[in-house]
């Protein structure tokens, strides 16, 4: 109670969710039957009640990482060399021929008890210079899967132009983007928070999303997979901050050759962009403030 006073919210599922559910539905059964509303406007607004899509219904999250260790809480420290840090993340996520492109994972609660560490991998034109207070971002990309409740198929297309941000001089984009299917499955919401990263298009050229029970992956026509996003639970708890998320882990690999040829295709280098958010108080009983500290390197 005292917490959420303090502007800590939940993720519970009521039963009392169910009771409004039966009414919104019966509503818009009447509003066709009797009112005449178009039928296929009311398929649209029931679609945005689906609890879980096939794919992603059948994604099992995974433990932590163990490439993570400890480096998220050690971003906390108040002396943490950030760029230091993302060089140790960076190497100690690469496997197989794998690298880190996009990560958002939670500080253990011992540490920080509200905190999340998001890193992103960038490509920057050769005259980029980061901004003051600049604020970079993986581009969400919508999916439209009301036909087949199902995330498969090839990725929303997004190309460099829509993605791009300018700096000083230059310009950046994502390496990835945020994946939102309409619907997504309420069920699956604490993930849609997190955020769901895939490579974007104009990185990968042609590939389609399918989801196995380990994750998310990228496959090329010939069956090639490039890209795996993986998800996976901290010591869930139903409670987060405003403007955070519970304990949810994604993390996010790219082949390295594909990473390599887009940025010889684009004429562009790679860059980190790291930001800790941690949401603390002073007292047992103040409010939770939101603090951050971001850092940008080159690779």
């Amino acid at each position: 109670m005292l917490d959420a006073r303090a502007g800590i919210v939940g993720q519970y599922w009521q039963r009392m969710r169910e009771i409004f559910l039966s009414a919104y539905l019966r509503t818009l059964a009447y509003a066709v039957s009797e009112w005449g509303l178009p039928i296929g406007i009311a398929e649209r607004y029931c679609a945005e009640l689906v609890e879980a899509i096939a794919g992603l219904f059948d994604v099992e999250p995974s433990g932590r990482p163990e490439w993570l260790s400890d480096l998220p809480e050690r971003f906390c420290a108040s002396d943490a060399d950030f760029a230091l840090l993302i060089r140790e993340l960076v190497e100690s996520a690469r496997a197989d021929g794998m690298r880190l492109v996009s990560l958002d994972a939670p500080v253990d609660s011992s540490v920080r008890k509200y905190a999340k560490l998001m890193l992103s991998a960038h490509l920057v034109t050769p005259d980029y210079q980061f901004p003051d207070a600049a604020d970079l971002y993986e581009r969400m990309s919508l999916l439209m899967v009301t036909d087949t409740f199902e995330l498969k198929g090839p990725p929303a297309e997004m190309t460099i132009e829509e993605a791009s941000t300018n700096g000083e001089s230059g310009n950046e984009v994502a390496v990835c983007s945020c994946l939102f299917p309409m619907p997504f499955g309420s069920w699956q919401g604490d993930y849609m928070i997190a955020g769901l990263r895939i490579p974007a298009t104009y990185i990968t050229g042609d590939a389609e999303i399918c989801c196995t029970s380990a994750g998310i992956d990228l496959v090329k026509p010939e069956n090639v997979h490039i890209s795996q996003t993986r998800m996976w639970n901290d010591h869930w708890v139903p409670p987060h901050p405003k403007g955070g998320s519970t304990r949810c882990g994604v993390a996010t690999m790219i082949d390295e050759t594909v990473l390599a040829a887009a940025q010889e295709r684009h004429g562009r280098e790679l860059a980190w962009f790291a930001r800790l958010q941690v949401w603390d108080r002073e007292s047992e009983y103040g409010d939770y403030l939101e603090s951050e500290r971001t850092s940008f390197t080159a690779d």
